[in-house]
């Protein structure tokens, strides 16, 4: 998925309890597979969508659950608009899933490759 020169400000809100007023972004990746990109405004001293705001990416599985974010796979995104010389890095944080990054599959490539240390 091409992000190139945008910033958490540049992508809509996503709120997961309120997913129809808030859906976040649609988009399709480099593979094309379709992904959401949302931001979270979290609240702040009581006030709801007040607080900081924190990016996530989320896997859509297949364009018929496209709106059903029970399916997706999210991760969130740890560190925001570092500022390189030419756009934007976003870092992403996944202790808990690859997140589309299928090691068997690569793994079993690079033997075919002749990879093998």
């Amino acid at each position: 998925m091409c992000l190139r020169g945008r910033s958490l400000t540049d992508f809509p809100q996503i709120d997961f309890a309120n997913i129809a007023a808030y859906p976040g972004q649609i988009y399709n990746s480099y593979d094309e597979l379709i992904m959401n990109v949302g931001a979270i405004y979290n609240s702040g001293g009581g006030v709801p969508y007040a607080g900081y705001r924190q990016l996530v990416l989320s896997y859509i599985p297949s364009p018929s659950s496209a709106r059903d974010y029970q399916t997706w796979t999210t991760a969130t995104v740890s560190s925001v608009n570092i500022k390189p010389t030419n756009g934007y890095v976003h870092v992403l944080r996944y202790p808990t899933h690859y997140f589309g990054f299928d090691p068997i599959k690569f793994l079993e490539t690079a033997i075919i490759a002749g990879i093998e240390n």
